[in-house]
């Protein structure tokens, strides 16, 4: 008997211990963010990026592990899953996105979005959808 309360102490402490460092594809939401700069691509990042005065890792409402953590792809030209070809985001979607982005742009408006990590653009964009431009 006390061979398996010790192995599940073990297992109990050891899954506190590693979960912190597991590290998982996510989303997180972004609320009231600055679109300083904005860039369009012939073939790269989804087509379409902004420059945000958030850093995209550690600002939103969870973690993201983006390799570049200023610029994000709002992906005009659409995002297939490499993998099944399953649409993540059509190019209509994408482009939907992208024009109120740049609607809050010119108006001085902020945003809000949800950004995700699960595919990172050239290797290093994360990508979001769910545009708000805010009042």
């Amino acid at each position: 008997m006390a061979k398996k309360r010790t192995l599940c102490g073990f297992a109990l402490v050891g899954h506190l211990l590693l979960a912190p460092t597991i590290s998982f594809a996510g989303a997180a939401n972004f609320d009231g963010v600055v679109p300083k700069k904005l860039k369009t691509y012939a073939d790269d990042f989804g087509l379409c990026t902004v420059t945000v005065d958030v850093n995209l890792n550690t600002d939103g409402n969870a973690a993201l592990a983006c390799g570049n953590t200023v610029n994000l792809s709002f992906v005009c030209g659409g995002l297939e899953d490499p993998e099944s070809g399953d649409t993540i985001i059509s190019k209509q979607a994408g482009n939907i996105n992208w024009q109120a982005v740049q609607l809050a742009y010119v108006t001085g408006k902020k945003i809000n979005f949800r950004a995700y990590d699960n595919y990172q653009l050239n290797g290093t964009v994360c990508y979001a959808d769910r545009v708000i431009v805010r009042d």
